[in-house]
């Protein structure tokens, strides 16, 4: 997800805020995964993460709705 995030180019200063909170819902993440206790992510860090992600544009879906998908794959497309 770093990698990610030091790649968008879109991102700027004015998202250092959201980006510092997808990293600590990440981390939050992984240290509940290492603890075992995954099955408590379904409905508090981990669908936070994945609504912030997308706010960001670091995920498919996310780009396509800030315009940033050069070409939005259709939903029947295959991988």
């Amino acid at each position: 997800m770093r990698e990610s995030i030091r790649t968008a180019e879109h991102l700027t200063k004015e998202d250092e805020g959201a980006v510092a909170l997808a990293l600590a819902f990440a981390s939050s993440i992984q240290s509940k995964l290492d603890d075992g206790a995954g099955e408590k992510l379904m409905y508090g860090p981990y669908t936070s993460l994945g609504k912030l992600l997308n706010d960001l544009g670091l995920t498919p879906q996310g780009r396509v709705s800030l315009g940033l998908a050069e070409d939005a794959p259709e939903e029947d497309e295959e991988f």
